[in-house]
């Protein structure tokens, strides 16, 4: 029974094994006092609909802008979102040391979704990608980061996971259980050994 429960608990894991890239964060330039900042979506060959994101938002210092209910693909084109940092914007310029990108889905919860090799694919409602300097302490021009989706289990998944623990737990409990007595006898057999004679206790 214990092998049945251990081999349903590892066929469940393939099911939130692999993470998928759906675009990227740029840092463009800095002309003029005025830095540019993208974010693409490509999600064409990767998901089979388009996706909705509550919202986006970018932190740049200390300062963020947001964009609002976007999606993935605007009239059959990838979409992609600019935003300008500079005097009299809400986000700084460069030079910076980091970019933070945070996207969220609709709901409250883990949203699923199909993907383009029709297998549904389950991720947290909120999505975080930093963008870091690959050397020195600023971001260089043309520096970027994928935007990465990390699997989560499905809650019929987790039920199924936290149900098998559940069940294999009493199992190992009084395995433990067991070996912590025997350890305990063992030992107060040897403190009843003279000092001077050899303990051999065994149990």
């Amino acid at each position: 029974m214990i092998r049945a429960l251990l081999s349903l608990l590892l066929l469940t894991g393939p099911a939130w094994a692999t993470s998928i890239t759906i675009g990227d964060l740029k840092y463009l330039s800095t002309s003029n006092g005025i830095s540019g900042y993208k974010v693409s979506f490509t999600t064409t060959g990767v998901t089979a609909n388009p996706l909705t994101f509550a919202n986006a938002t970018l932190f740049v210092g200390g300062h963020q802008e947001s964009t609002g209910p976007i999606s993935t693909i605007t009239a059959g084109l990838p979409t992609s979102i600019l935003f300008e940092g500079g005097p009299g914007l809400r986000l700084p310029p460069c030079p910076c040391t980091s970019l933070r990108l945070q996207l969220l889905f609709p709901g409250s919860g883990p949203i699923t979704f199909m993907l383009a090799n029709g297998q549904q694919f389950t991720t947290s409602r909120m999505n975080v990608t930093l963008l870091l300097p690959t050397s020195g302490m600023f971001l260089m021009p043309g520096a970027s980061a994928p935007i990465v989706l990390m699997p989560v289990p499905e809650p019929e998944t987790l039920a199924l996971v936290t149900t098998g623990l559940m069940a294999i737990w009493p199992y190992f409990r009084r395995r433990i259980t067991g070996k912590t007595h025997l350890s305990k006898v063992r030992s107060d057999a040897c403190r009843t050994c003279k000092p001077s004679s050899r303990c051999s206790a065994v149990i």
